[in-house]
């Protein structure tokens, strides 16, 4: 299956337990042969789309304020997630870490 995790906080950017929950159900339904791909924050200017232990990893760049990078974060969410689910020819599974991502839909 193609999945889609969907997750602010993804290493190394995190705050607490959401973070280490998402890179680690990535990492395990990666090598179970799922083709995973994780949307997670990332600021501007820093880090990029990378693949960490087979788990795709898609960053999208918001501003480094304290008070901004998660309403930035979540605004961007919806546009950045179509783009991806169009170029990828669509996910069969998108899982929203927090109520927050319950505006994506699939």
């Amino acid at each position: 299956m193609k999945i889609c995790f969907v997750s602010a906080e993804y290493p190394p950017f995190t705050v607490g337990g959401a973070g280490v929950y998402a890179k680690n159900l990535s990492y395990e339904l990666a090598k179970l042969g799922h083709e995973v791909h994780v949307i997670s924050l990332g600021f501007d200017g820093g880090v990029k789309d990378s693949i960490e232990d087979d788990v795709l990893v898609h960053r999208v760049p918001v501003l480094n304020k304290p008070f901004l990078k998660i309403p930035f974060y979540w605004l961007r969410l919806r546009r950045f997630f179509r783009k991806l689910d169009k170029n990828l020819r669509g996910f069969d599974l998108l899982h929203g870490n927090v109520t927050s991502d319950f505006s994506l839909t699939k």
